[in-house]
């Protein structure tokens, strides 16, 4: 499904760094099996953000995925 809209539209995934319900790693682990023809590119783009560091940011073509540092409460 997620796939699908990435296709079509413009997809931000984002979560804050100390979620309990919705962990970082999980999240990152589901996007990882995306069966979407930009993943590769997307997990190699750069995460990194510039200045004060606020959170991380990694993006490719329609996806991007946001990581708010400090935050904790659930986005997902």
């Amino acid at each position: 499904m997620v796939e699908e809209l990435v296709r079509k539209s413009k997809v931000v995934l984002y979560q804050g760094q100390f979620d309990m319900r919705c962990r970082m790693v999980a999240n990152e682990a589901w996007v990882r099996t995306m069966k979407w023809e930009g993943i590769e590119r997307f997990l190699s783009a750069d995460g990194r953000a510039g200045g004060e560091v606020a959170g991380y940011v990694q993006k490719w073509g329609s996806l991007s995925f946001i990581l708010v540092a400090g935050w904790s409460s659930c986005a997902c």
